[in-house]
């Protein structure tokens, strides 16, 4: 797994204070758990055409937040052919990906915001 990386001061740039902040992050760990669910659903199930237009519904938080590698992971997602043999790959370091950054956010964010 590489390094967790994201970038909150996009919500201070639309003047959330620190109690709107972690409501934000909060719902979106809240959203992120039930994504990882879907996808680890969707992964055995083989279901690409649902995989894709939940990471495309993801992609939009994921580059506000600059969450990587999350976006690197949903960036090559989008891009492969169905037949790509790497795809279902891709999804569980998507998941993967998605706990890490639940963890990290709970612990460098939540936890410092009073």
């Amino acid at each position: 797994m590489n390094k967790i990386s994201f970038d909150i001061s996009a919500l201070q740039k639309f003047s959330m204070d620190e109690v709107e902040i972690k409501e934000f992050i909060e719902e979106f760990i809240q959203q992120s758990l039930e994504d990882v669910e879907g996808l680890k659903k969707l992964h055995y199930s083989k279901d690409q055409d649902t995989i894709r237009q939940l990471i495309h519904r993801m992609k939009n938080i994921t580059l506000l937040l600059n969450i990587q590698p999350v976006l690197r992971y949903i960036q090559q997602l989008e891009s492969m052919n169905d037949t790509d043999p790497i795809f279902y790959n891709l999804v569980y370091s998507l998941t993967e990906g998605l706990n890490a950054v639940i963890t990290e956010l709970r612990k460098s964010v939540l936890d410092n915001i009073g």
